[in-house]
């Protein structure tokens, strides 16, 4: 007994297609039916199977603040990436020819494309290198949340390689301790030079999205420089 399953999604060219998935035990098929913009009916003979032999791995969307989160299925180093961080693990690309570690996660080494890298275990501390302070917030998902920060963070590991102005830089959001988007009075304590710790924000047992927070075992600067807002 076949399973119809459909859902519209944007596709690259700029037309909008209705994605329908015939799901069976052991096999799927998928047609791909593209509508234009001007409504023009398009049939392509795109086809995509699957034995039984082979497995058929569905991504699994989950949603942070409203809006969705998804990890597609070959998206291998991301899904590792994600999957440690959902132990509460912050583990880096170390790449086994040159040594340095990379992120975002890649599938070769941005320094020397070697394709051979291990997951090692790194201290989730650093410093705001930079930030952006949102007050209108283009997704409506978000308008509830503002302001919150938006920032980026250079970790103390590898600080200054390959070269001088080098670093291992992680965008996130500012949170509490508890995960939780800062308050506005939080938020004014935060600026450049400011010493953070990382946090998790449990999506399900397979995501988390690392976040962080002010560290308040470090020493704090007496007043961090902050972007003038009139």
């Amino acid at each position: 007994m076949w399973t119809t399953v459909a859902r519209w999604t944007q596709m690259a060219s700029g037309c909008t297609a209705l994605i329908i998935a015939k799901v069976a035990a052991g096999r799927c098929e998928m047609s791909n039916s593209p509508l234009t913009l001007a409504g023009a009916h398009q049939v392509s003979d795109q086809r995509w199977s699957w034995q039984k032999t082979r497995r058929f791995r569905m991504s699994f969307p989950n949603e942070y603040l409203g809006m969705p989160v998804k990890i597609d299925a070959l998206d291998h180093e991301n899904r590792a990436f994600f999957g440690y961080c959902a132990k509460h693990d912050l583990r880096l690309q170390q790449c086994n020819d040159c040594n340095l570690l990379r992120y975002p996660a890649t599938t070769a080494c941005p320094f020397c494309a070697s394709p051979d890298a291990t997951w090692t275990a790194v201290e989730g501390k650093g410093t705001v290198y930079s930030y952006g302070e949102v007050h209108h917030a283009i997704q409506g998902a978000f308008r509830q949340h503002v302001p919150y920060l938006l920032l980026l963070v250079e970790l103390d590991t590898q600080k200054g390689l390959p070269d001088a102005y080098d670093g291992l830089r992680m965008t996130a959001n500012l949170v509490d301790s508890d995960g939780q988007l800062a308050t506005p009075e939080m938020i004014q304590q935060i600026g450049i030079g400011s010493r953070l710790r990382i946090v998790y924000k449990d999506i399900d047992e397979h995501v988390s999205i690392p976040l962080f927070t002010l560290d308040e075992q470090a020493k704090q600067p007496e007043k961090p420089w902050r972007y003038p807002i009139e």
